[in-house]
């Protein structure tokens, strides 16, 4: 159901408006909501209003990943070791992503468009560089470490059932057949809704990209 809200009142329409009420809807009602007719309900004007400041639906898509991401903090310093920052441009991330959960796809179809996505790419990759990661390790890196914050955020993501029942349904699991999985039943549960859980596995992540990356110079890239 579209959620209409009081009308806005003239000439108070603009492209952060839109992009907010954009990004708003389709946290709540999944991407495919996002119509010209139904972003102009939740805004009480006419669609006609909306292509005086966008001129199409991918327009508008970008413009919502971009309000999402506007308070993404992708400068993490230039003190501290490598891995403590990293690990806040990570969590600062994931954060965003839960925030506003409709990002996940928006991210996934269009992964460099707009300029917040590249900023936080750029931020991580430049920490990595400047720890004297080579080219490739750095680029490897970067897309683990990418790849983990958008699949744990689907993963965590509102669902259907509460966490009562995803432990009832692990508990059902016949015992015979997944005697592990069986036995792992409360703690797995337990970990799936642990809002740490993302933490822990960046955590992991990390300790293993210090263990195994030897770091090394680049002249084209350290400079």
């Amino acid at each position: 159901m579209i959620q209409r809200k009081a009308r806005a009142p003239r000439h108070t329409l603009d492209r952060a408006t839109i992009a907010a009420a954009a990004l708003e809807l389709m946290d709540t009602d999944g991407i495919r909501s996002l119509t010209i007719r139904s972003l102009a309900a939740r805004l009480s004007v006419a669609p006609m209003a909306l292509y005086n400041h966008v001129r199409t639906k991918e327009e508008i898509l970008d413009a919502a990943r971009e309000h999402g991401l506007a308070r993404l903090s992708v400068s993490a310093g230039t003190e501290g070791p490598w891995w403590d920052r990293i690990r806040e441009i990570n969590l600062a991330f994931h954060h965003a992503l839960r925030e506003h959960p409709s990002l996940v796809g928006l991210l996934v179809a269009r992964p460099l468009g707009g300029n917040a996505p590249i900023d936080a790419a750029e931020a991580q990759l430049r920490v990595l560089v400047e720890a004297g990661f080579a080219p490739d390790d750095a680029a490897r890196a970067h897309l683990t470490l990418l790849h983990y914050a958008i699949g744990s955020a689907a993963w965590t993501s509102p669902r259907v059932e509460p966490q009562a029942v995803g432990r009832e349904l692990l508990e059902r699991l016949p015992a015979e057949r997944y005697p592990t999985f069986a036995a792992l039943a409360a703690p797995l549960a337990e970990a799936s809704y642990d809002p740490k859980q993302y933490a822990y596995g960046l955590d992991l992540l990390l300790a293993g990209l210090r263990a195994a990356t030897t770091p090394s110079t680049h002249p084209d890239l350290r400079k």
